[in-house]
């Protein structure tokens, strides 16, 4: 079955998806439409989206007019026929189009089906930056490798996916892989004070709390482990 999809969850609602110094990579997720370009091993390409899919519904002509001008335009299923030619199993390509240069940011590669397939490695320097670079078009922004702590929100601006540079599957939950949401950073600064206040915190566990564990309940994670108290 060839359905793959690039289901990411919030952090807030998977807070324990990746273990503290736990080997990750981060990379930026850009504003846009994001696409997926199926490829079967007969050469047969699709394409879909769910902003165009919307766009259609809603008979918004201008948006799914410009989004057909994009995809004409930057000419990703003659790239793949060319990099994945006789390539013997699917291949689901993930990419970001932008109304800016650059117009396409590749996200994603899946090699195979549901029930035999793997996400392409991505540390900043693996698979996946390997096949953008023979597809000649850019990819996602790395903006940090390594071991994955909360205080890293603290110095990493926008909005970022953030996965384990091995890629694993949870049992239950699929993919682990997360993804933390814009927040301007007065709202941040608003959010990491309200953490932080005597209000917030039990006084039992208060003691112990760090500036990096007020700025990873800031994100909508539990505010103290022990007892699981809420920002």
């Amino acid at each position: 079955m060839l359905d793959i999809k690039r289901e990411i969850v919030a952090l807030a609602e998977w807070p324990d998806a990746l273990k503290v110094g736990e080997p990750c990579v981060i990379t930026d997720e850009p504003e846009g439409t994001l696409l997926r370009f199926c490829m079967r091993p007969n050469g047969a390409i699709t394409c879909d989206s769910a902003e165009f899919c919307a766009a259609v519904a809603a008979d918004d002509r201008g948006q799914a007019d410009a989004f057909m001008e994009a995809l004409t335009d930057l000419d990703i299923e003659p790239r793949m026929l060319h990099v994945f030619a006789g390539n013997d199993a699917p291949v689901t390509l993930f990419a970001f189009i932008q109304a800016e240069e650059p117009r396409v940011r590749i996200a994603d590669c899946y090699i195979g089906d549901a029930e035999h397939g793997r996400w392409l490695l991505d540390t900043g320097e693996a698979e996946l930056t390997e096949v953008c670079a023979a597809l000649a078009l850019p990819r996602v922004e790395v903006v940090y490798t390594g071991p994955w702590d909360p205080a890293i929100i603290d110095v990493i601006g926008g909005q970022w996916v953030v996965k384990p540079a091995i890629e694993r599957v949870d049992p239950e939950r699929g993919r682990v892989a997360v993804f933390v949401p814009r927040m301007s950073k007065e709202a941040l600064v608003t959010r990491v004070t309200a953490v932080h206040s005597e209000e917030s915190v039990c006084a039992t566990h208060r003691p112990a709390r760090s500036f990096s564990d007020c700025l990873w309940a800031a994100c909508g994670l539990a505010c103290c482990a022990s007892c699981a108290v809420t920002a």
